[in-house]
């Protein structure tokens, strides 16, 4: 995670990593943690490159370069770096998932 971290620092724009993603999946029984694990993950990752961010900018400010503030505003202005992706039903058949109501549609409705 704080290799995320010093890439976010390093790139073009603070916050973000240049031109690189990386996605990880976990996997484990039902009701193991996965997405608590995940939730984690994301959060520390986030967190490491706000900071990360800020301490480039403080840095910067330091030696004179920036205002101390640009760095937390790009990190601000382009969300976080890292997202957990549900993947819930990703094995089933699409005919399966068919079949499925909709959780979008109210019951009874046409």
């Amino acid at each position: 995670m704080a290799a995320a971290a010093a890439a976010a620092a390093g790139s073009s724009a603070p916050g973000r990593p240049a031109c690189r993603r990386h996605m990880v999946g976990v996997a484990g029984a039902p009701g193991s943690g996965k997405s608590t694990l995940a939730v984690e993950v994301m959060q520390r990752i986030n967190t490491l490159a706000v900071e990360a961010a800020a301490a480039a900018t403080a840095a910067a400010a330091a030696a004179g370069e920036g205002d101390g503030e640009q760095a937390g505003t790009q990190v601000a202005l382009h969300g976080p770096l890292a997202v957990v992706l549900p993947m819930d039903g990703f094995h089933y058949y699409r005919r399966e998932l068919d079949a499925m109501a909709d959780p979008k549609v109210p019951s009874g409705s046409c």
